[in-house]
């Protein structure tokens, strides 16, 4: 979807723009953002959306970690707005969105290669994602969650991107 066409400008952002401001909370308001951006940005290329899961997930650990410095820092950042038994619902719905599409669209868009890349991803996966799938967002786990968190990222979506790099080769040499 480009900001241009037709459909954003007739019916995604004016169904955005009343839903925003009929909302009465900010917490609200911030998810329907959320919502609003992964289906924009998904509208295009579902591909990418992994990788949009993935980052915002280092995002929501890195920021659910650290409520409290950014409370005291007057920082407004949408786990202050939540707070962390919100936040850590969300984390837990964002995880496990991104885990399923790890594992579904590989093998939806690359067949064989798509269910390699997955099994590869477990290999090598296992730790950082346990930890991910176990983890409370405790600011005294924040430097593991965060080196789980990025080692998911580059472990997941980087054989995701394998899978397409792989499939796109094997197109081109019609194998």
């Amino acid at each position: 979807m480009l900001f241009s066409s037709l459909i954003f400008i007739c019916a995604f952002f004016p169904l955005f723009f009343a839903l925003y401001y009929l909302l009465p909370k900010r917490s609200l308001k911030n998810a329907l953002l959320l919502v609003f951006s992964l289906i924009f940005y998904a509208w295009g290329r579902v591909i990418c959306l992994p990788l949009i899961l993935g980052i915002a997930l280092i995002m929501l650990s890195n920021n659910g970690s650290d409520i409290e410095k950014d409370i005291c820092a007057d920082r407004i950042t949408l786990p202050v707005v939540l707070g962390r038994p919100r936040t850590l619902v969300l984390y837990r719905i964002l995880l496990g969105a991104w885990i399923a599409l790890l594992c579904i669209q590989p093998i939806r868009d690359y067949g064989l290669i798509g269910i390699v890349s997955i099994l590869f991803t477990i290999l090598l996966g296992h730790r950082p994602f346990g930890f991910l799938i176990r983890a409370k967002l405790d600011p005294r786990d924040r430097i593991r969650q965060m080196k789980s968190v990025t080692g998911a990222n580059l472990i997941g979506n980087g054989f995701l991107a394998l899978a397409c790099g792989a499939a796109w080769l094997l197109q081109i040499l019609k194998l």
